[in-house]
């Protein structure tokens, strides 16, 4: 079972991630005999929580109080802590990015990437390598959820950064995003964007290129598919990227990522955020092989059991017998690392002539930069 804050009400989509969910799914049941090799297919339900923190419990509780459930897989959920109700009910989790404090804490959940922690990080270390002395950010104003502004501040801080002044939030729904992206480079030497719709990425970096800003803009892997490599044309040239994969076909799981995506006819939609959910899927497969039967504690203890993953080279090395984290604010958190990429040619591609990951400094992961989430609402009689 997948839950993911999707709302076609609230112009947010995750057709990227389900489109990785998907991926996976197809590759599992056709090409490797189904959930960790046994026969036995993988069937993949979605519940959408329209960015509904009263819903997003909902879609918890269904999923904790089916039988047929023995995980929940590939998430991507902002908007209610979900994993401590999957916790109490003893559901393994594997989310598709960690979004929720409650993500880097729980004992049942097993996170392959660092979420915020690694992509907001990432563009801030990215920043820095390209010279910037003090950047900024220009994010999204989600109604309902003002800490996704809070974060951004908070990361900053924790790379020693004033926070006055440095965050820039667009509305939610925004016409026209041009005066936001001016205002954006007033007071910084290089701007990281986390824009939740793709479309308001597209745009940014376009106006970015129209106004003839030469402050470098970096944003996150899971805002890159070929579709927005398209849309942006010339204005996508030099813009840097932090993302959560390789951006090279000769890393042999980024090859069987890029394979599954084409085959599944998916291929417009190869990126970070269609991966991520993928690699949460990978996982699984791996931890299962040869799982005699299928239940909530057998395959928890099927993850607690992995101690060498690398989704064959897209990661270090995760060992998930053991908490894990540079410090104990995230005994969740096994990969804090990102690969410098950038756009060159209409492509993204290496930064780097290595095409590795980099870890980010462990003195910078601080509990204050991990995500709190919205407070706990009221969901007795949903």
């Amino acid at each position: 079972m997948v839950i993911v804050d999707a709302s076609s009400a609230k112009n947010s989509p995750q057709d990227d991630l389900v489109a990785g969910h998907q991926a996976a799914v197809r590759t599992i049941n056709e090409n490797l005999n189904g959930l960790g090799g046994t026969g036995n297919p993988i069937e993949l339900e979605i519940l959408e929580t329209d960015l509904d923190p009263a819903r997003a419990a909902a879609c918890a509780r269904r999923a904790a109080e089916d039988p047929t459930c023995v995980a929940v897989v590939g998430s991507l959920v902002v908007s209610y802590e979900i994993s401590t109700i999957l916790a109490e009910a003893g559901v393994p989790s594997i989310p598709a990015v960690p979004c929720t404090k409650d993500e880097y804490d729980n004992p049942t959940v097993f996170n392959t990437n660092g979420g915020h922690i690694a992509m907001d990080g990432g563009k801030i270390a990215t920043a820095f390598a390209s010279g910037a002395q003090q950047p900024g950010s220009l994010t999204t104003d989600i109604p309902g959820i003002p800490w996704f502004v809070d974060v951004h501040n908070l990361t900053l801080k924790a790379f020693g950064l004033p926070e006055e002044d440095r965050v820039v939030a667009a509305p939610y729904v925004v016409d026209d995003i041009t005066p936001w992206v001016k205002k954006s480079v007033e007071n910084a030497d290089a701007v990281m964007l986390t824009l939740v719709n793709n479309q308001d990425t597209i745009d940014a970096i376009r106006a970015r290129h129209t106004l003839g800003i030469t402050t470098p803009f970096i944003v996150e892997g899971m805002s890159i598919t070929p579709a927005v490599l398209e849309a942006l044309g010339p204005a996508g040239e030099g813009v840097l990227v932090a993302s959560l994969y390789p951006a090279t076909d000769t890393v042999p799981g980024q090859k069987r990522y890029l394979d599954s995506m084409r085959e599944a006819g998916q291929g417009e939609r190869i990126g970070d955020k269609s991966q991520m959910g993928w690699v949460a899927f990978d996982l699984l497969q791996y931890a299962t092989q040869g799982l005699g039967a299928f239940t909530r504690d057998t395959v928890l203890t099927a993850l607690r059991n992995v101690t060498d993953y690398t989704g064959d080279g897209i990661t270090p090395p995760l060992d998930f017998s053991r908490p894990a984290g540079p410090g104990p604010g995230y005994p969740r958190l096994y990969n804090w690392t990102y690969y410098p990429t950038k756009i060159h040619d209409g492509a993204l591609v290496p930064a780097t002539e290595t095409a590795e990951w980099s870890r980010l400094p462990t003195d910078i992961l601080r509990s204050d930069i991990a995500w709190t989430g919205s407070p706990a609402p009221d969901t007795s009689s949903s």
